[in-house]
């Protein structure tokens, strides 16, 4: 137990994830809301999707550290799998267990809840796999994270379809619009976090080291900005009301601020500053979201 306790404080420490995944099913859950009729705030049906959303994360984190494993010993030692303090077999006998949870409480929410999630988990499962083309996909750094995030979406989908009882593809159209900003911003996340100065540099591959900085940080913005005019899209279908475009557009001008700072600068303090917003950037995101709902 101490183990796993060390393993979720370092791999999916609970002060960054939760806010995180808090807001998602939040922002999921209202917007849902201004088209169909919601379950009440703590119902079981919202406890329990808010509960899969969270085991759905974290099992998508531990399939993200058995894949990362060979390259860990010797990038990251000090890692739980690669140190040798959990096992990958142990690994991933308790990532199944933690996807046969979800499944077994994605039952008591409906057919329409079920079938969403099984399409979302199908596909962290097929990530796993990586597709079974992992030899043609690890040498493609980008189509293996665009390939990877789409998840996100599938995600989304099954949130709206646990939350308004649902199939998935009886989505609004300005749901499906904030399908595809998540899986923008979940491009932001992924090729931030990989983008670095050259004094932060390890053995392991970067977007920065394939791409060079300016070009890297250039497409996190991009991706920013991606997900927020997919998000407005959907908006103005909905509603046309300009505090979300202020919002979103003070969004990406901090986002293109930050990036610019890196590119002129290129140090660590730059880097990390580029990096620290555009993680904070994503509960932003959804933050803007809740605020717009409730305004």
């Amino acid at each position: 137990m101490k183990r796993w306790l060390k393993f979720i404080i370092t791999r999916f420490p609970p002060l960054a994830y939760i806010p995180l995944i808090a807001a998602f099913t939040m922002a999921c859950f209202m917007l849902a809301g201004k088209a169909f009729a919601m379950p009440e705030y703590l119902s079981y049906r919202f406890i329990a999707t808010a509960f899969i959303t969270l085991l759905f994360f974290f099992h998508l984190r531990v399939f993200d550290e058995i894949k990362d494993y060979n390259t860990d010993i010797h990038v990251h030692p000090e890692r739980p799998l690669a140190s040798g303090a959990i096992r990958v077999k142990e690994a991933k006998a308790v990532a199944f267990c933690v996807v046969a949870a979800e499944l077994l409480l994605g039952v008591f929410l409906g057919w329409a809840g079920f079938v969403g999630l099984v399409f979302a988990v199908g596909y962290s499962v097929l990530m796993y796999r990586e597709f079974f083309i992992k030899q043609w996909l690890v040498k493609r750094m980008v189509m293996y994270a665009l390939t990877h995030t789409p998840v996100s979406a599938l995600l989304t989908l099954f949130l709206f379809s646990a939350f308004a009882n649902l199939f998935f593809w009886q989505a609004p159209l300005f749901y499906v619009f904030f399908a595809f900003a998540n899986w923008a911003i979940s491009n932001v996340f992924e090729f931030s976090r990989k983008t670095f100065s050259a004094d932060q540099e390890t053995g392991a591959e970067s977007y920065s080291k394939k791409w060079g900085i300016p070009r890297a940080s250039l497409f996190v913005s991009f991706m920013l900005v991606v997900s927020s005019t997919f998000m407005l899209t959907g908006i103005y279908i909905l509603e046309q009301n300009m505090l979300w475009f202020v919002l979103f557009g003070s969004l990406c001008m901090l986002s293109l601020g930050f990036t610019v700072l890196f590119m002129v600068k290129k140090t660590g303090l730059s880097a990390r500053l580029f990096q620290g917003f555009h993680s904070a950037s994503i509960l932003l995101f959804y933050s803007i979201i809740i605020t717009g709902v409730l305004v």
